[in-house]
């Protein structure tokens, strides 16, 4: 998470590989934007795509990631940041200092969801504080357009006084979706708790995550992002720590709390993992499998996400929120 926003630079490469996919035999390395530290033109971050060498639009991904070379990680902290102080309590205020790319593109080849990323540093992390407030990176992998997200959804009108963003940005990020299209169904552990970011909507936290059990400093995660009545985003927050471990290290987390279905069929990934290799660190998604598009009817019942009663208030005459969904 991240309010930032500055420019990105594009560069469309093809790299041939020659591991082992999915389906075995040799692999292609589509990669996408590249963006150069300010400060280090040889150090960069760039997206990509893996898929088998011998593939077609319908082939789904071996892997869909990020990777920044060894000296972008060590000069993070060098990036141009900006800093506000966000309130977290009726004296208390977090010095959020952060960076962000607000469009890296992702080559959209084979079956491939996601267009784009949209990244950010956070020096000091971000709230909660305990659990995320430790130096860190968020990739934000994308399933809409930059240009419906950017151009149609979050404009500069949608700023506003609701948290942060507009009335009407406010209303569609709590907008209930069916438990058939949430992040674990109809189980308590992906939980709305009234986050509302803007650009971002709202961050479903995993309160299953080791973080939070008991409550201490994360090292990775995954968290979906809620908007308009669907699942907008997958978001891997990764610390700098991590991306400092040793080469060879690498470390898989299966996302068990995907949803069973989207509001437009589409690939999922199965894991998210990570590895530290020998010029890079690399976030990828990896084991897509296809998921139906129909999320059922929206009930009483079924529906989830709606804004909580224990959240913050705000204020009633400038900031609605979705009726409750009749039984």
């Amino acid at each position: 998470m991240s309010l930032f926003r500055t420019s990105s630079l594009a560069l469309i490469l093809l790299i041939l590989s020659y591991s082992n996919g999915a389906r075995g035999g040799p692999t292609i390395k589509v990669v996408g934007d590249r963006y150069y530290h300010p400060q280090s033109p040889r150090d960069y971050l760039q997206t990509y795509v893996i898929l088998p060498t011998d593939h077609t639009s319908s082939t789904s991904p071996v892997a869909v990631g990020i990777e920044l070379t060894d000296g972008f990680v060590a000069k993070a902290s060098k990036l141009p940041m900006q800093s506000m102080e966000i309130p977290i309590g009726p004296s208390t205020f977090f010095n959020f200092t952060g960076f962000e790319i607000r469009t890296t593109s992702i080559p959209l080849v084979g079956t491939n969801p996601f267009p784009f990323v949209y990244w950010s540093y956070n020096l000091f992390g971000h709230p909660p504080v305990g659990v995320y407030d430790k130096a860190h990176f968020d990739f934000h992998f994308m399933f809409p357009t930059p240009e419906n997200w950017w151009d149609q959804e979050w404009t500069s009108d949608s700023h506003g006084p609701c948290m942060g963003g507009s009335n009407e940005t406010f209303f569609k990020t709590f907008k209930p979706i069916p438990a058939k299209c949430w992040p674990g169904g109809s189980s308590r552990n992906i939980t709305q708790v009234g986050d509302f970011v803007w650009a971002m909507g709202s961050h479903l936290f995993d309160l299953a995550a080791p973080e939070f059990n008991p409550p201490r400093h994360f090292n990775f995660t995954q968290i979906y992002g809620q908007y308009d009545g669907e699942i907008k985003y997958f978001e891997a927050m990764v610390t700098e720590e991590v991306m400092k471990r040793p080469r060879g290290y690498k470390e898989c987390k299966s996302l068990l709390d995907n949803p069973m279905a989207m509001t437009v069929s589409r690939d999922l990934p199965g894991e998210m993992c990570l590895e530290r290799k020998v010029k890079v660190f690399s976030v990828e998604y990896r084991s897509f499998s296809r998921v139906p598009g129909s999320c059922g009817p929206l009930t009483a019942e079924t529906a989830k996400g709606a804004y909580p009663a224990p959240a913050a208030p705000v204020p009633p005459n400038l900031c609605s929120l979705p009726a409750p969904v009749a039984a």
